[in-house]
């Protein structure tokens, strides 16, 4: 080692001071000895992340139709007639099968059901210092919901890995869970803070097809019933959801509706609606969530707005602030908007 460096000892001037910075220099080169102020750390939990590193929930407007024919000719599926606060399926049966169309309102609404938390009673398996701390500080129902939300995001990862034990104890014991799942979890946890709340089976559109699937429903006293997907959106659904249940015993277990010989088909689909706000805080889950706006607070949007749809391709908007010029794209429907966090 000595004889490494000799060179290099030998061209500056020795004193107890360069003395002193050539050994610790030697020894870091060597790998003995490091700068770092303490043990390297793996990776933060995304409960630990900073805001700078959450990508923030999107707030959404408008509606969304879509428009199916159903080919039915077993009767092997039984649709259900739903009319709820912003979802809305109406069926129509002709010979062998049905004309279904799922209509999802985006607008606005106002949630203000108080909340309060007393952990005396609070369940065991849900005893996380975290998620105790944020449900004392919330003060409206629909906070703990998104607080619940956001936990189940940190402590259940979604995987369709063909467990088929999908209680909420085993899911939240692996680790992991599917759609049944992770809903099933929500529900048991919603339900120890006394918010009223169940799960909803049916079908999701998924390559042409009709693919089994299950997410929420929540109950606000005085609102009525609202659609959640966990992890994706927040007191909304979109339109290639609908509620499906088998109308015959199965043999054996079956994923989608064409193992029914059941055959699904779009005629139409209307979609017109845009992000209008986007919100980030500590409560926020590491992706973020397409939440439906449900308070009074002020948006962080500078403009939105609606232009005549666009004739030929695409066409898009400008906003000049000062001496900034801010462009975004228009949808076809003729919406646009410029969002700026933090203003």
């Amino acid at each position: 080692m000595v004889t490494k460096y000799r060179k290099f000892l030998t061209q500056i001037q020795l004193t107890p001071f360069t003395v002193l910075l050539c050994a610790l220099w030697i020894l870091i080169q060597s790998g003995t000895a490091t700068l770092a102020t303490g043990p390297k750390t793996e990776q933060s939990s995304p409960s630990e992340r900073s805001l700078a590193e959450l990508k923030p929930d999107r707030y959404v407007r408008g509606v969304w139709t879509i428009e199916y024919l159903i080919q039915d000719p077993n009767n092997a599926i039984v649709p259900s007639q739903i009319h709820s606060f912003g979802f809305e399926q109406i069926v129509q049966p002709i010979h062998r099968g049905y004309r279904i169309t799922v209509k999802c309102d985006y607008d606005p609404v106002r949630i203000s059901v108080p909340f309060s938390f007393d952990p005396e009673g609070f369940p065991e398996p849900f005893r996380e210092s975290k998620l105790i701390a944020e449900l004392k500080e919330a003060r409206r129902m629909h906070d703990a919901v998104r607080l619940v939300f956001g936990w189940i995001e940190r402590v259940a990862i979604y995987e369709n890995d063909g467990h088929d034990d999908q209680d909420w104890e085993t899911v939240l014991k692996r680790g992991t869970g599917n759609c049944v799942g992770r809903s099933v979890l929500a529900v048991e946890i919603l339900k120890a803070l006394g918010i009223s709340a169940r799960t909803v089976t049916g079908c999701l559109l998924k390559d042409n097809d009709g693919q089994f699937h299950r997410w929420l429903e929540i109950d606000y006293p005085g609102l009525g019933t609202l659609p959640s997907e966990l992890g994706i959106t927040m007191d909304f659904i979109e339109p290639d959801h609908l509620v499906i249940m088998p109308g015959t015993v199965v043999e054996k277990p079956v994923s989608r509706l064409s193992e029914m010989d059941v055959h699904i088909q779009v005629i139409k689909s209307d979609k017109q609606y845009w992000i209008i706000d986007q919100h980030q805080s500590s409560r926020t889950s590491p992706h973020g969530m397409v939440c439906r706006k449900t308070d009074s607070k002020r948006h962080t949007a500078a403009v939105i707005g609606t232009v005549f749809p666009p004739i030929n391709g695409r066409c898009h908007a400008e906003l000049e602030i000062g001496m900034i010029r801010y462009r975004t794209s228009v949808s076809k429907a003729g919406n646009f908007y410029f969002l700026r966090v933090g203003t």
